[in-house]
């Protein structure tokens, strides 16, 4: 990207951020994670510019503090804004931990929630959670951010079951769960907890068949119609 294409994209992230505070949502969420466009320049796998925009991690985390400076601008100071961030990319010359925790402080200022995630598109098995992956197991990132930002973190990863949800919030790992594909396999899934009926809920098994397999590898409509081993 040229620098005039780099401020293009840093304006319009702040014109779309504005368009949803007039529509009406309650806060915007600014993804830089998953090897979207934002994390590709975090990322040292991918950020491979020698100019001020890549090299270290502050250059490296100079795009994302841009673009939440003008979606800060855009919204004005009291409308919340949250950042999805690849927290530990899980790959050889990936970002760690303690390298986004250190990119995050760049551009804290502008951000009221971190939403932990982690992973790029090379290791999608992290970031789209195989089955085998415990339940909320990457919930000690958020943690992490936590400790060090002293702010509201929502986190995700293979939250399957109501008790795990609970210890999550509870140990203090997270103030927010995001849960996608058990919301696929079971709209009703909150309610459900909240009425004690647990033993009802059509659990997600991640198996990815119904959602992710048909939105990425074919384009297809979410469903679970066809696909009864979604859940059980």
């Amino acid at each position: 990207m040229k620098t005039e294409h780099i401020w293009h994209a840093i304006e319009a992230y702040a014109a779309t951020a504005e368009r949803a505070k007039r529509a009406g949502f309650d806060l915007v969420e600014v993804h830089g994670g998953h090897s979207y466009l934002i994390n590709q320049f975090l990322s040292p796998l991918m950020n491979k510019r020698t100019d001020r925009w890549g090299g270290s991690r502050e250059n490296r985390a100079r795009f994302a503090r841009e673009v939440l400076r003008a979606v800060r601008d855009a919204v004005g100071a009291d409308f919340p804004i949250s950042i999805r961030l690849s927290a530990d990319e899980f790959i050889d010359g990936g970002n760690t931990l303690d390298d986004t925790l250190e990119m995050a402080s760049h551009f804290d200022e502008f951000v009221d929630i971190y939403n932990v995630s982690a992973a790029v598109n090379q290791n999608l098995q992290y970031q789209i959670d195989k089955a085998s992956l415990p339940d909320g197991w990457r919930s000690y990132l958020g943690r992490a951010y936590k400790e060090k930002f002293a702010k509201p973190v929502i986190v995700s990863g293979n939250i399957r079951n109501p008790q795990r949800a609970a210890e999550i919030i509870e140990s203090g790992n997270a103030d927010f769960l995001a849960i996608g594909r058990g919301l696929i396999a079971d709209p009703w899934w909150p309610r459900k907890v909240l009425d004690g009926q647990e033993d009802q809920i059509l659990q997600c098994i991640s198996c990815n068949i119904g959602c992710a397999d048909n939105r990425i590898r074919l384009g297809a409509p979410r469903t679970l119609h066809d696909q009864p081993q979604c859940a059980r």
